[in-house]
C-alpha cells in the first residue's frame, strides 16, 4: 500500500511539473491529457493486475463470512426466544400454582425445538399441594401450556 501511494504521488508531482514548463496552447492540452492518462494508469495498476481468481476467492471468502455471521445471530436469537419462552411458562405456572394455594418452591420447564420455535414440553414442579390443588394447576398447565399431566413431574416438598 505504501509503494501504491507513493507511486501515485510521485505520478501527480511528475504530471504537475511537466505542465508547468508548457506554455498555454495546444501543446499545454496535449501535455495534460498525457499526464490525465498517466495519472490514471498508475493509480488504476492495481486493479489492473488483479487476477479473477484471487477477486473471486475474495468474494466467496466475503459471502461466506456474511453466512457464518448471520448463521451466529440466528442461533443466538433462538437461543434468546427460547429461555424468554421458558422464563415466562414458568412464572405462568407459579402465578396459576399460587392463585390455586400451592406453596411452590421451584417450577422447572424444559422445551422442545422441534418446530421453528421452541415449545414447553415438560415441567417440574415442587411445593406444597393439595390433592384439588394439583389437579387444577395440571388441567390449567395442559390447557394453556400444551404440556400434557404425563409430562408433568410434582414433588411433595
Amino acid at each position: 500500500m505504501k509503494a501504491y501511494l507513493l507511486a501515485v504521488a510521485a505520478a501527480a508531482l511528475l504530471c504537475s511539473f511537466v505542465q508547468s514548463l508548457v506554455p498555454d496552447g495546444s501543446a499545454r492540452r496535449a501535455i495534460s491529457l498525457a499526464a490525465g492518462l498517466l495519472a490514471a494508469i498508475v493509480i488504476l495498476r492495481p486493479i489492473m493486475t488483479l487476477h479473477t481468481d484471487d477477486v473471486a476467492a475474495a468474494i466467496g471468502r466475503g459471502i461466506m463470512s456474511g453466512e457464518i455471521a448471520r448463521t451466529q445471530i440466528e442461533t443466538d436469537n433462538r437461543e434468546a426466544v427460547a429461555a424468554i419462552i421458558k422464563e415466562k411458562c414458568e412464572a405462568y405456572i407459579w402465578d396459576k400454582a399460587e392463585r390455586e394455594g400451592v406453596a411452590v418452591q421451584s417450577i422447572e420447564v424444559t422445551l422442545t425445538g422441534d418446530g421453528a420455535y421452541p415449545a414447553p414440553d415438560s415441567a417440574v414442579i415442587v411445593g406444597k399441594y393439595t390433592k384439588n390443588q394439583r389437579e387444577s394447576v395440571t388441567d390449567w398447565v395442559e390447557a394453556n401450556l400444551a404440556i400434557p399431566e404425563e409430562r408433568q413431574s410434582w414433588t411433595w416438598n
